[in-house]
């Protein structure tokens, strides 16, 4: 019974929440100070990454949002989240080829990444690698064997999952990671929480998930 106040308040802060706006549809009564100040906190994250030649500005409402020009993935920020950051990632891959985005919403951290690798690793297999990465981050990591709610779309790449409950019994957090593939890129979540929150966190970043692909489909990057 504790996880169904959680679930109800999840989705209803969800809801009013600047960071679910791209996927809870138009942004209505925003003003222009609003909008220009999400996008100066964009241009303010891509300046303190120094990716200005692989990201553009592309805010339009309350949440700050960022493109990676090469693949078109579309990140979208909490407003002020102090884990708000741009990430290139350097490990043998041409620059700019690796990269990722971080930002939380309450005790949700969600990171998404879009790889172009040297070879075309299906989704299935990104997410089996995900499963180590997690499991060599913490050593309480065992496989989620609770509900699961997912929000696919028929339209969409087929996206495939591992789930995880972390950490210590008495305060047990809830991992996952979603892969798909959209053309040579490799795009991944990777969602972590409270584990009395699992349910509502899978919907909420499922819809975050569905966005981003549905955005990389529909205005795809290139170099």
């Amino acid at each position: 019974m504790r996880r169904l106040p959680m679930l109800i308040a999840l989705l209803g802060m969800a809801a009013a929440s600047p960071a679910a706006a791209q996927f809870l549809g138009p942004q209505e009564g925003v003003t222009p100070e609003v909008v220009a100040k999400a996008r100066a906190e964009a241009d303010s994250l891509i300046e303190a990454g120094g990716v200005s030649d692989l990201f553009e500005n592309v805010t339009v409402g309350i949440d700050p949002r960022i493109r990676h020009l090469r693949s078109g993935l579309v990140c979208s920020f909490t407003p002020g989240s102090e884990v708000n950051k741009v990430m290139v990632f350097e490990g043998g891959l041409p620059r700019g080829d690796d990269v990722g985005c971080n930002t939380s919403f309450g005790d949700m951290t969600v990171t998404h990444y879009a790889t172009r690798y040297d070879r075309p690793y299906t989704p299935e297999v990104l997410a089996e690698d995900a499963g180590r990465a997690i499991e060599d981050r913490w050593d309480t990591a065992v496989p989620y064997q609770g509900a699961v709610a997912t929000a696919e779309e028929d339209d969409l790449p087929p996206t495939s999952a591992v789930r995880y409950l972390i950490g210590p019994a008495e305060k047990q957090g809830y991992t996952q990671a979603l892969t798909a593939r959209i053309g040579e890129w490799s795009f991944k979540q990777r969602m972590t929480m409270p584990a009395d929150g699992a349910v509502a966190a899978m919907i909420m970043s499922g819809m975050t998930w569905n966005s981003v692909l549905r955005q990389a489909v529909s205005n795809p990057g290139h170099d």
